[in-house]
């Protein structure tokens, strides 16, 4: 039995109250190009959803902790941050047996039983997740607003921004999900400090954690973010983010930091917005828009909603409350 697995049976056995490893093999899901995957922060599931049809599939619901942010590594597996405090750590979904793995650990405060898993700093919450290039992790920690690099062999992590490490602006909002650019500059939405403040786009130099601020209040036109959430890039590497302080999707030119409300409750027709969180292109460019117990997709040119999953659209369980989506792509 292989170190990762045993860590998983001692781990998972506490936190879930059950040492079962895996599932069978008639349960686990195949995954095809274009499906999309939904984190629920309030079943602690995976799901799968059909862009066609809106069907939804459990792909995990044992998860343990809260998921949030979705990457892909290298193999196909997916990699999921866990942001609740007794078990902050990263997780990795094997597609090929349906088993849960813990990529990085740094113990639990609360859970003595929770493995450590690699050297360094210890995050207490992590919630933004993405994969550069080069197969590294980028794991924002909300708690200790840190930025770390993790390696998915070894589960060690290194501190790439935040306090003590690199220049500009401090993240003094809440780190939620991250975005990488063609040129490996990380893009973070930080939410705003309390209630009526506004938040801030960051962009990060992964080598010397410098930050400047890309779109916030003081830089750029336009309505202001309330309280951002979500970011993706489109082709042209411009910026669109959920807002879920307004109910909005907003475009952000990424030289000026200009923004612009392309879809909201008083903008576009169909689904009324509510809290949208994740967003996502498809394999046809469209946008998606995980918003709670629906996800919808958004004509950019028009701000009109048409519903692709919801309660009443598509077959299987329903998820309450949609943090992260992403797409899978070939």
């Amino acid at each position: 039995m292989n170190r990762f697995l045993q860590i998983w049976l001692v781990c998972f056995a506490v936190a879930c109250g059950s040492s079962d490893k895996g599932l069978d093999p008639e349960e686990i899901p195949t995954f095809s190009e274009g499906d999309i995957l939904l984190t629920d922060a309030a079943q602690r599931a995976l799901f799968r959803i059909h862009p066609g049809t809106g069907d939804r599939t459990v792909v995990t619901d044992r998860i343990g902790g809260v998921p949030r942010q979705i990457a892909r590594d290298a193999n196909g597996d997916l990699l999921i941050a866990l942001s609740e405090s007794s078990l902050p750590i990263v997780l990795r979904f094997d597609v090929r047996t349906g088993d849960l793995f813990i990529v990085s650990s740094s113990g639990s405060p609360v859970d003595p039983n929770v493995p450590i898993i690699g050297s360094g700093p210890a995050f207490l919450g992590p919630v933004g997740l993405v994969r550069e290039t080069s197969g590294q992790l980028i794991v924002g920690d909300q708690p200790s607003a840190t930025i770390f690099r993790v390696d998915p062999d070894s589960g060690d992590r290194a501190v790439v921004s935040g306090p003590g490490r690199g220049d500009g602006p401090p993240f003094t909002g809440r780190i939620k999900q991250f975005a990488l650019e063609a040129d490996g500059n990380l893009l973070l939405v930080v939410g705003s400090v309390s209630q009526g403040g506004e938040g801030r786009i960051f962009r990060i130099d992964p080598d010397s954690g410098d930050r400047t601020v890309v779109s916030g209040p003081e830089m750029g036109e336009g309505p202001r973010l309330m309280d951002p959430e979500g970011i993706v890039l489109n082709s042209l590497n411009t910026i669109f983010v959920t807002d879920i302080g307004q109910a909005a999707v907003i475009q952000i030119d990424p030289i000026s930091g200009d923004r612009t409300i392309i879809s909201s409750p008083f903008m576009g027709e169909g689904e009324l917005p509510d809290i949208p969180s994740g967003l996502a292109f498809n394999i046809l460019d469209q946008l998606l828009v995980a918003d709670r117990t629906v996800i919808y997709r958004v004509d950019i040119s028009t701000g009109d909603r048409t519903v692709i999953s919801a309660p009443i659209i598509g077959q299987g369980e329903p998820f309450l409350v949609a943090d992260d989506i992403f797409v899978i792509k070939n």
